[in-house]
This record gives structure tokens, sequence and C-alpha cells, in this order.
């Protein structure tokens, strides 16, 4: 992963924090919607194996996911860790 470098001719950090927060965010959301869409046996019972392999792939896309979400929030604290501190919001 290649994080951007800060500059005063590139986007705002704060900028880039939002968008990569908005994109994290997203990736929540899709995985959300994956985790609903978990393999069950009854659409697979007519075919030996299917269900564990079913299984494996649907793990395997939670991962993927998974590690982009873990990329997102890394490019988001990477940027938002350069704001000035006194541009930052009160919490």
């Amino acid at each position: 992963m290649t994080a951007p470098t800060i500059n005063i001719n590139g986007t705002s950090p704060e900028r880039l924090a939002e968008q990569y927060g908005t994109a994290k965010i997203a990736v929540l959301k899709a995985l959300d919607a994956l985790g609903a869409s978990e393999p069950h046996g009854r659409d697979y019972y007519h075919t030996p194996g299917a269900l564990a392999q079913a299984q494996r792939e649907h793990l395997s896309r939670l991962a993927r996911l998974e590690a982009v979400q873990r990329e997102l929030s890394a490019l988001e604290i990477h940027c938002y860790d350069r704001v000035p501190h006194d541009a930052r919001p009160c919490s």
C-alpha cells in the first residue's frame, strides 16, 4: 500500500481522509451485505462438497473485503494525522 504524500500542490489531507473514510464506510456496508449472503446447506445439498466449497469462497470474499477495509482505514489515518492540529474538529 502506497500512502499519498501530503503536499501544498496536492489534495488537502482533510479531503483525502474524507475520501478514504467514505470508501471505508462503503466497504463496511458491502461486508454487512456479503455477510447476509452466507451460503446455506439447503441451497447446495444436491452436490457433494458444494456447500463446503461455497463456504470457503464466501470466507475468502469476506477476507478480501476486510483487507481492503483495513487498507482504507490506514490511509484515512495517515492523511488525518497530517491535518494541522488547530484545523481538526473538537471532540
